[in-house]
């Protein structure tokens, strides 16, 4: 399971994407967050 922060959960509601379970670094990465 997935834990992300309050931070990066309204980050990607703003971009509105929902990371792949299996891709969350990937998905972070490309959005910038890390």
């Amino acid at each position: 399971m997935v834990t992300t922060t309050p931070l990066e959960a309204e980050l990607l509601e703003i971009a509105g994407a929902v990371p792949d379970p299996e891709l969350p670094v990937l998905t972070l990465q490309e959005l910038g967050v890390v």
